[in-house]
C-alpha cells in the first residue's frame, strides 16, 4: 500500500492545487507511517478514504495545510485517527475515527479550523483531544465509548464547542485541564 503525501516542493512542476485537488476513494492500510499526509502549505480535498492499521496516524494535516477532509474512515491506527498539527487550518466533516490507539481526532500546536459531524468512538484515549494552543470550532460531533474522555482540552487549548455529544466514556464526557479554556 502506498502512503499519500501532499507536499509542494521546489522540484515539482505542477502546483499542489492541480496535483492534490482531490484524493478520493483510496484505501491506505498498514503503512509504516501515515496513511494520508498533508504537509507544507498543501490544500485540497480528501474524500471517502479508508486509512487503517497505519503505524502512526491514519490522516495527518500538518504545517500550514488547509485540507478539506470529508467522509473518511480512519480506524485501528497505532496513533490518532486524524492528527492536526503545526498551524494547520483544516475542515474535518463527517469522518469516522474509531478504535485507534490514541485519540480519534487530535488538534495540537496552534491549529484551528472546523470539525463538524465527526464520530470518534471506542478509541484507546480520547474521542477528540485538543492540546497546546489549538482553537478549532467543533460542532455536532459525537465521542462515545472512549477509554479516557469524549472531549479533552489540555495546556492552553481553547476551542469552541457547539451541540456535541459525549457519552459512555471511561472517565469524563468533557475534560478541561491545565490552562485550557
Amino acid at each position: 500500500a502506498a502512503q499519500i503525501t501532499a507536499q509542494w516542493g521546489s522540484r515539482s512542476r505542477t502546483a499542489p492545487t492541480q496535483i492534490w485537488r482531490a484524493i478520493r476513494a483510496r484505501a491506505t492500510p498498514g503503512n509504516t507511517h501515515i496513511g494520508i499526509f498533508y504537509t507544507g502549505s498543501s490544500s485540497g480535498t480528501c474524500t471517502i478514504n479508508t486509512c487503517e492499521r497505519n503505524e502512526q496516524s491514519g490522516i495527518r494535516i500538518g504545517d500550514n495545510s488547509a485540507a478539506d477532509v470529508l467522509r473518511n474512515t480512519s480506524s485501528d491506527n497505532r496513533g490518532h485517527g486524524i492528527l492536526v498539527s503545526g498551524d494547520a487550518i483544516p475542515t474535518l466533516t463527517e469522518n469516522t475515527c474509531a478504535t485507534n490507539d490514541f485519540s480519534g481526532i487530535a488538534y495540537a500546536d496552534q491549529t484551528s479550523g472546523n470539525g463538524a459531524n465527526n464520530a470518534c468512538n471506542r478509541n484507546q484515549q480520547h474521542g477528540m483531544y485538543l492540546d497546546q494552543r489549538s482553537y478549532p470550532v467543533l460542532t455536532r460531533n459525537s465521542c462515545l465509548g472512549n477509554k479516557e474522555s469524549g472531549f479533552s482540552f489540555f495546556s492552553r487549548a481553547c476551542g469552541t464547542l457547539r451541540g456535541n455529544v459525549a457519552g459512555e466514556n471511561g472517565k469524563q464526557g468533557f475534560s478541561i485541564a491545565g490552562h485550557a479554556q
